[in-house]
């Protein structure tokens, strides 16, 4: 889907260019008809599963509430995953006005900016795009590396004779925990990424609307945010895999994508009454929430263990020791 949208930004630009602003809901109108003809004559209908047990909604909604009661942490996945999802469809509702705000005073021949001195919201759009394709490639090595960083050796505080006589089956089972799944190093991952995001939401509330540098610095702070909604959405995926039961994880986050809804309409709302600078501080605010909350998911032991392990330096010896080795390949959640 993502390259279907950096296509339909570039597609979107040369259509603006060639028949004004008009231009790309033209064109959404034509492929919207072309999409009608293809859908009516090649999509065969589905008629559901055969199974005769069947569910209501209202039981469905009633099963996830208790799930969401019995259980903080899937609570405050909702949460977490309502705050970056709201922040994230709020967010497309305010970079347009915010990049038009800054583009007046930036000179009318820097990069996206179209030959009007408007931005190019076209070729802008697909940027954002193709820096969340890379972000999602980059996840993969990033939850490896913190895999890496996060791992405690069990026998740090064995003595030596202990540690070398077990260090061929250490290396061997560390090699393998490497390449398998953390929920640690995944969380860390989530919160650095919500912390990251609520940095870069700031940078439209400090920028000066006069500089003329401001377009571009804000143009390159919301392209980083892209990249890691990139890398933090995966990981939300699994976090969910993690910490949400199969057989109702569909209810219970249609239950808690009310607070999604929420949050995206008062975002939407608020702009009629405060400046984009003071909405983008709030979804900063909104971030370091998520933020908190993603951290709260490590049990207090898990913290305390890795901030040892950090503060004596033991995390360095770890890394080079499992540098050495080839990881066993990730299995699949």
């Amino acid at each position: 889907s993502n390259s279907a949208d950096i296509v339909s930004g570039y597609l979107a630009h040369c259509l603006a260019s060639s028949f004004g602003p008009v231009g790309p809901f033209q064109g959404a109108v034509v492929l919207t008809g072309l999409a009608l003809i293809l859908v009516g004559a090649i999509w065969n209908e589905n008629y559901g599963s055969s199974s005769n047990k069947t569910t209501t909604w209202r039981s469905n909604m009633a099963g996830a509430y208790k799930t969401i009661v019995s259980d903080s942490k899937i609570l405050r996945i909702g949460l977490i995953q309502g705050l970056s999802e709201g922040s994230l469809q709020t967010f497309v509702f305010l970079w347009s006005p915010a990049l038009r705000a800054f583009a007046r005073s930036s000179p009318k021949d820097v990069i996206f900016l179209d030959g009007d001195g408007e931005p190019a919201y076209g070729l802008i759009f697909g940027a954002f795009m193709a820096c969340g394709v890379v972000g999602g490639f980059v996840e993969p090595y990033a939850r490896k590396a913190l895999t890496r960083l996060t791992t405690i050796n069990k026998h740090e505080n064995s003595d030596a004779a202990t540690v070398s006589n077990s260090k061929s089956e250490s290396e061997n089972n560390d090699s393998c925990d490497h390449g398998e799944l953390k929920p640690v190093a995944v969380d860390f991952l989530c919160t650095l990424c919500y912390l990251s995001c609520a940095c870069l939401f700031m940078t439209p509330f400090l920028l000066n609307k006069t500089s003329p540098y401001s377009f571009l610095a804000c143009v390159g702070a919301f392209l980083v945010y892209e990249l890691m909604v990139g890398l933090y959405m995966p990981c939300e995926g699994v976090i969910r895999s993690i910490y949400m039961p199969n057989e109702s994880i569909c209810s219970l986050m249609t239950m808690l994508r009310v607070i999604v809804n929420v949050a995206v309409a008062l975002g939407v709302i608020s702009t009629n009454y405060v400046p984009f600078t003071s909405a983008f501080a709030a979804l900063s605010v909104m971030m370091v929430v998520a933020a908190i909350l993603q951290i709260s998911l490590i049990s207090r032991h898990e913290l305390v263990e890795l901030f040892d392990h950090f503060t004596t330096k033991k995390w360095w010896s770890t890394v080079k020791e499992t540098s050495n080795h080839t990881p066993c390949k990730e299995k699949s959640a």
